[in-house]
């Protein structure tokens, strides 16, 4: 029976995330296929607020890495693939999250397990990657204190908003991953027709 995809992360240097998924697509993915499925950087849309030559303020969206630090790797058979980094010469550093090492033998490095991503974790960030692996803008209504998600990834999800900044225009979202509580900053956009004083 074929071995399910399992998601494992790798760690590596802040805005190195790119690069070092671009590194090991054209290497490992390129030349041994069969020890990975996919290697990607999941992203998030914000909102980024610029002035133009006559000095009028523009809002742009932005992708920027949703989880700064990791590179997301699918793989059927993460030993082998573990086995080919080793072989790699890449200059970019980097290590495997959620190894359980048990330390070396005299003859060399002993063999471990690498854990995965458990797949709670997978099926909420799933539930939040849109087409192409980007957590996109969410657009909302607000009555008095009450907020209600019309469109985008955090609709539904309102219990689980703990900020909305209407003014710079992003939403926190809390959520576990990898065993820890995380807050992610989201792109989002009041309705016309309840704007916020604060908006301005």
């Amino acid at each position: 029976m074929e071995e399910p995809i399992r998601t494992y992360v790798l760690y590596t240097e802040h805005n190195k995330e790119e690069h070092l998924a671009e590194v090991l697509t054209s290497t490992v993915k390129r030349e041994y296929p069969e020890a990975v499925e996919r290697i990607y950087v999941p992203k998030v849309v914000r909102m980024w607020h610029q002035k133009d030559e006559n000095g009028r303020k523009n809002w742009t969206e932005k992708e920027v890495p949703l989880f700064y630090n990791y590179v997301f790797i699918e793989s059927r058979d993460i030993t082998a693939f573990s086995r080919i980094l080793r072989t790699l010469r890449i200059e970019t550093s980097y290590h495997m999250v959620g190894k359980n090492r048990t330390g070396e033998k005299e003859t060399g490095i002993e063999e471990y397990p690498i854990i995965p991503v458990s797949e709670s974790d997978m099926e909420r960030l799933k539930g939040l990657l849109g087409t192409g692996g980007i957590v996109g803008k969410s657009t909302y209504i607000k009555e008095g204190s009450h907020v209600e998600f019309r469109s985008g990834p955090l609709k539904g999800r309102e219990a689980e908003v703990k900020k909305i900044n209407p003014s710079k225009r992003y939403a926190i979202m809390e959520m576990d991953f990898l065993g820890e509580k995380r807050n992610i900053s989201m792109a989002v956009e009041m309705l016309s027709g309840n704007a916020d004083p604060t908006s301005n």
